[in-house]
């Protein structure tokens, strides 16, 4: 699926060295698989699988989890099968529910690459919030570039909840 959407996702991929094809073959995906369960294990990372109608969709990634602060990091990939159809925004809201009911965590940001405007209209979406640039934040896509911060926090996921509990349908953030 990464190779086929690959000109739709190497512009905000991590850069390496590795041609893409190499870098998302069977093999480095098992290979992958076994890093982020040792991630997991450890505590510091949780990765979930999109499936849609039981078929794999793309990935959401909770990274850098810091237990004590009750914070994380958020990046997602869907596959282009799937885009502008609505989705991706269900997901980003039930995916904020599981953080801050079920995980208990209290912030989420997302740095999001200057040129990736559908992600940065999925983060503005689901109701994160826009906090500021960072340069030359992160090599993606052949070089290192800027990336914009963003952020939502479970009081603001609370407050959006609570303002509208008597139309669920203009919430913000599903139940």
């Amino acid at each position: 699926m990464r190779i086929h959407d690959r000109e739709f996702l190497e512009p905000f991929w991590v850069s390496s060295e590795l041609p893409w094809e190499q870098r998302h073959s069977g093999n480095a995906w098992i290979d992958l698989y076994l890093r982020m369960r040792r991630e997991e294990r450890a505590g510091v990372a949780l990765h979930l699988a999109m499936s849609i109608d039981g078929r794999f969709a793309g990935q959401v990634d909770l990274e850098r989890i810091d237990r004590h602060a009750r914070t994380a990091d958020v990046g997602l990939w869907m596959s282009s099968e799937y885009t502008r159809r609505g989705i991706a925004g269900g997901i980003g809201d039930l995916f904020l529910d599981f953080v801050f009911g079920e995980l208990c965590l209290e912030r989420l940001s997302a740095a999001i690459c200057i040129d990736n405007a559908p992600a940065r209209h999925l983060a503005e979406y689901v109701g994160f919030e826009y906090e500021g640039t960072m340069a030359d934040y992160l090599d993606v896509g052949g070089r290192r570039r800027d990336h914009d911060l963003w952020a939502v926090t479970a009081s603001m996921w609370r407050a959006d909840r609570a303002a509208h509990t008597d139309d669920p349908h203009s919430r913000r953030f599903a139940t």
